[in-house]
C-alpha cells in the first residue's frame, strides 16, 4: 500500500509537472501580458517540457533509458546533456520577448540544472527533491511566507522517492539541500 501511495505522489510531484507549475507561477510575477504572454505560455511549454517529454519517452521506447526515472545513473549524463541543450536554446530563442523577471528565473533554472547534472556524473541525487525544493523555494518567495505549505510538498516527495527505492534518504536530502543552497547563493531566499 505505501509503495503504490509513493509512486502516485512520485508522479504527481514529476519534475516536467513542478516545471509546469513553475512556469504558471513565474508568469503570474512577470509583466508578460496578452498575445506575448500566450505566445511566451505556447513557447515554453514546447521547448522546456514537451520537447524533452517526447525525447524521453523515445529513448525509453528504443531502450536507451530503462524508465521514466532514469533510475540508473549512468544513463543519466545523456539525458541530462540533451535537456540542458534544449533548455540553454529555450533561454536564447525566447530572450526577445522575457521580461527581466523571467530571463533571471530561467537563468537560474538553468545554472541550477548544470549543477544537477554535474553531481548526477558523481552520485545520484534526487532530481524530484531536488525540483519540488526549487520550486517551492521559488513560490515562497515570490510571494511570500503565506505560502509555506507549498514547502511541505519537499518531505511528501522524498519520502515517496525512499519508500519507492528510487533514492536513499541521503539523496532526497541532498537534493533539497542543493536547490535551497542554491537559491540563496543567488540571493533569492
Amino acid at each position: 500500500m505505501n509503495r503504490k501511495v509513493a509512486t502516485i505522489i512520485s508522479r504527481i510531484f514529476d519534475p516536467f509537472l513542478m516545471f509546469v507549475v513553475l512556469l504558471f507561477f513565474a508568469l503570474q510575477k512577470s509583466t508578460l501580458a496578452g498575445p506575448t504572454m500566450i505566445k511566451f505560455l505556447f513557447l515554453s511549454f514546447t521547448l522546456m517540457i514537451g520537447v524533452p517529454v517526447v525525447l524521453l519517452l523515445y529513448a525509453i521506447k528504443k531502450k536507451i533509458v530503462s524508465n521514466w526515472d532514469i533510475s540508473e545513473r549512468k544513463e543519466r549524463p545523456k539525458v541530462f546533456g540533451i535537456i540542458l541543450v534544449i533548455e540553454f536554446a529555450f533561454l536564447f530563442l525566447l530572450r526577445p520577448i522575457m521580461d527581466p523577471f523571467l530571463f533571471h528565473t530561467f537563468l537560474s533554472i538553468f545554472i541550477a540544472m548544470v549543477g544537477f547534472a554535474g553531481v548526477t556524473l558523481f552520485w545520484k541525487i534526487s532530481g524530484h527533491a531536488f525540483i519540488n525544493s526549487l520550486v517551492s523555494g521559488f513560490i515562497v518567495l515570490w510571494f511570500g511566507w503565506g505560502f509555506w505549505p507549498v514547502l511541505l510538498a519537499v518531505p511528501l516527495v522524498s519520502w515517496s522517492r525512499v519508500v519507492r527505492r528510487d533514492h536513499t534518504v541521503l539523496q532526497v536530502v541532498a537534493g533539497a539541500l542543493y536547490a535551497w543552497m542554491l537559491l540563496i547563493l543567488m540571493g533569492r531566499f
